[in-house]
C-alpha cells in the first residue's frame, strides 16, 4: 500500500493537523509538512536490502524474466520506498533499476519527489526525476526544479535549474533560485550557484558564485553576503562577513572591511543567550587611518580625522531574574567624533544622534509596584558640538524611581510617584567665563520628586468623564548653583483637570462610519516661580494637538507647567 495525502505536496494547514502536530509548529505558521509514509514504512527494510514488488491492475507485460512493462496504474514497492505512476512503466529486477513515464510520485522517508520521469537504480541508490517538484518534511522545505537527484545512501539532493523555499506551497513569500543546488539533509546545509532570492516573486539579490544557507532552523558557520561600494573619503569600500557558529547559544559574525584610501577596519560581533540574558558585543577598529595627518588633525575642515587609530564599542544586555526583576545595560564608546560620519552607524542613527549612551538598570515589576535603579552617562558624538559646552547633558549618577497605585471605591484610583536622582557633569571649570560660573553653569546635585495623584473616572461607549488631582513636589541639595540662590530650593504645586468628551457615530452610505467626538479639557495648575531652580533634564515639549489635553508641557523633573485654561476641541475620525 503507498502513502497518500490528501494535501498537494503534503502541506497540511494547522486547524487540520493533529494536537501533537500543531504544538509543533512555531507560533506564526499556518501549516507544515506531514509525511504521510511514517507510519506505513515503519519497521520495513532498506529499500537496497529489499526485493522490487508492485501491484497493477492491467497493461502488465512481461518482455523477458526480469524486465516487466506496464501501462497504466502502478505502485512500485521497494521496503521503505514506494514509486506510483498512472502511464508507462519499465522495471527491470535483473538491474534493480524502475524507469517511469507520467505522474510519478517518488516516497522515501521524509522526501518526497514528484515528476514528468523517473528513473530509480536500487544498487546505487540514485534516484532522477525530471520536470520535478521536492519536499523534505524534516525541514520544512520544498520547490521545483528541472530535475533533482536524490541519493538514497547520503541523503543528498541535488537540484537542477531549480528553487528552494520554506513558505506554504503556492503562496511564498520567498524563494531561492539557481542553477544548481545541493542540499545535504544530513548536514543541514543547502549550497545554491549563481543565485537569487525573490521576495513575492521579485528578485532582490543575486549572488554569482557558490552560496551556502542552513536547510532548517539550525545556523552553520560560512561567508555571508559582501557589501561593495565607494565613498568619497575611503574609496572603493568591500566587506566580506563571515559568520561563526560557535554554540547553540553563542555566535559571532568577523567582518573585514577593506578601504583603498583608508585601510582594513575589522568589525566583530559577538552573541551570547544565557539562560536569563541576551548580550550582544559588537566591535570595530582601524590601527592607522591612512587619511590621519598630524598637521591638518585640529583643522575641521580637512579629510584627516582627529586620531589614526579608529574603534567603535557597544554591548547591549538585556536579563531577566525570577519574575519580577529585569536588567539592561548599553554601553557605548567611540574614538573620536568623527567616527561614525567616515564609517557609518552600525545599527545607530548617528544622523540625528549626538550622545552616546552609557547607562545600567536594574527593574521590579509587580500588580502593585514598579521600581527601577539606573545609572547613566554620556558622550558627546556630535563633531561640530566642542564636548566641554555649557549644553552638555547631565549624567545621573544615581537614578531610583518608582510608581505604585490603587483602585478605591466608587471609581476612584490612587497613584504616587516618585524619583530620587543625582545629577553630575565634567566641565573644565578653567575655561569658562567668570560670569556663567556665578550664574551657575557649574551646578549639580540630587534632586526629590514625588508626585501623588488621587482620579476619578467615568466610561462609557459613546462619553467619559475623568477628573484628577496631583501634588507636585520637588526639593534639591545643590553645589555650585547660582549666586545668591538656594542650595535646597523646593517647590510644591496642587494641579487640578478634567476632561469629557462624548462620541458620536452615523453610518456613511458608501460604507464605513463617520465619528463626531467634541472634548473639554480643564486645567489648573498653581503658579509658583521656578527660575531659581536648575535645569538638569529638563525641555519643552514640541507643541501638538495631543498636547491640548497635557497637564504638563515639559518634560522631565525640573519644571511644572503653570496654567489656568480650558480647551475645546472637535474630531471627526473615519473608519
Amino acid at each position: 500500500m503507498a502513502p497518500s495525502s490528501d494535501y498537494p505536496l503534503d502541506w497540511v494547514p494547522r486547524e487540520a493537523m493533529m494536537p501533537a502536530q500543531q504544538d509543533a509548529l512555531a507560533a506564526n505558521c499556518c501549516g507544515g509538512f506531514v509525511d504521510p509514509s511514517l507510519e506505513l514504512f515503519a519497521g520495513l527494510a532498506d529499500p537496497s536490502e529489499s526485493e522490487t514488488v508492485f501491484k497493477a491492475t492491467a497493461g502488465l507485460s512481461q518482455l523477458s524474466q526480469d524486465l516487466i512493462t506496464i501501462d497504466g496504474d502502478v505502485i512500485v514497492q521497494q521496503g521503505a520506498r514506494t514509486i506510483e505512476n498512472n502511464e508507462t512503466s519499465s522495471i527491470n529486477r535483473g538491474q534493480n533499476t524502475v524507469l517511469m513515464d507520467g505522474d510519478v510520485v517518488f516516497r522515501e522517508l521524509g522526501v518526497m519527489l514528484r515528476g514528468s520521469s523517473a528513473y530509480i537504480n536500487s544498487d546505487d541508490q540514485v534516484n532522477r526525476v525530471e520536470s520535478a517538484q521536492y519536499v523534505l518534511h524534516d525541514f520544512g522545505a520544498h520547490g521545483d526544479a528541472q530535475s533533482v537527484i536524490y541519493s538514497s545512501e547520503t541523503g543528498l539532493v541535488t537540484i537542477e535549474n531549480g528553487a528552494f523555499s520554506r513558505c506554504e506551497p503556492e503562496n511564498e513569500f520567498w524563494t531561492l533560485s539557481a542553477e544548481s543546488i545541493l542540499l545535504d539533509q544530513e548536514a543541514g546545509r543547502g549550497y545554491a550557484k549563481a543565485a537569487s532570492i525573490r521576495i513575492r516573486d521579485v528578485p532582490v539579490f543575486y549572488y554569482p558564485f557558490t552560496l551556502p544557507f542552513p536547510l532548517g532552523d539550525g545556523r552553520a558557520s560560512g561567508l555571508l553576503p559582501p557589501s561593495i561600494g565607494s565613498t568619497r573619503t575611503g574609496g572603493v569600500d568591500i566587506e566580506q562577513p563571515y559568520y561563526l557558529n560557535l554554540a547553540p547559544n553563542y555566535d559571532a559574525t568577523i567582518a573585514p572591511r577593506l578601504m583603498s584610501d583608508r585601510g582594513v577596519l575589522l568589525n566583530t560581533e559577538f552573541r551570547y543567550l544565557a539562560s536569563w540574558s541576551m548580550n550582544t558585543l559588537n566591535m570595530s577598529g582601524l590601527s592607522g587611518d591612512d587619511q590621519f595627518d598630524p598637521d591638518t588633525k585640529d583643522i575641521r575642515t580637512s579629510d584627516s580625522p582627529p586620531r589614526e587609530d579608529r574603534w567603535f564599542i557597544d554591548f547591549e544586555h538585556r536579563g531577566a531574574l525570577g519574575r519580577h526583576f529585569s536588567t539592561s545595560i548599553d554601553y557605548s564608546a567611540v574614538s573620536d567624533d568623527d567616527y561614525f560620519y567616515d564609517f557609518g552607524g552600525a545599527g545607530l542613527n548617528v544622523t540625528s544622534q549626538n550622545f552616546l549612551s552609557r547607562q545600567g538598570v536594574i527593574n521590579f515589576n509587580s500588580s502593585l509596584l514598579q521600581a527601577g535603579l539606573r545609572v547613566r552617562r554620556l558622550q558627546i558624538i556630535d563633531p561640530f558640538r566642542n564636548a566641554d559646552t555649557i549644553y552638555k547633558p547631565y549624567d545621573r549618577l544615581p537614578q531610583f524611581f518608582f510608581n505604585t497605585g490603587a483602585a478605591l471605591p466608587l471609581g476612584l484610583r490612587f497613584d504616587l510617584r516618585g524619583e530620587v536622582a543625582g545629577f553630575d557633569r565634567d566641565l573644565d571649570d578653567a575655561s569658562l567665563n567668570p560670569t556663567l560660573i556665578d550664574n551657575g553653569v557649574l551646578v549639580s546635585g540630587e534632586r526629590i520628586n514625588l508626585t501623588p495623584r488621587l482620579g476619578w473616572s467615568v466610561e462609557a461607549p459613546g462619553w467619559f468623564v475623568r477628573a484628577n488631582a496631583t501634588y507636585q513636589h520637588s526639593s534639591y541639595e545643590l553645589q555650585n548653583q547660582a549666586v545668591a540662590t538656594q542650595s535646597d530650593p523646593e517647590i510644591n504645586i496642587p494641579i487640578f483637570s478634567f476632561d469629557s468628551g462624548l462620541v458620536f457615530e452615523r453610518s456613511m452610505k458608501g460604507g464605513g462610519t463617520q465619528t463626531l467626538e467634541p472634548r473639554v479639557f480643564y486645567l489648573n495648575s498653581e503658579y509658583e516661580d521656578q527660575s531659581r531652580l536648575p535645569l538638569f533634564d529638563t525641555s519643552e515639549l514640541n507643541f501638538s494637538f495631543s498636547q491640548l489635553f497635557r497637564e504638563d508641557r515639559f518634560a522631565g523633573g525640573d519644571r511644572t507647567s503653570n496654567a489656568d485654561q480650558v480647551a475645546v476641541a472637535l474630531t471627526s475620525r473615519f473608519l
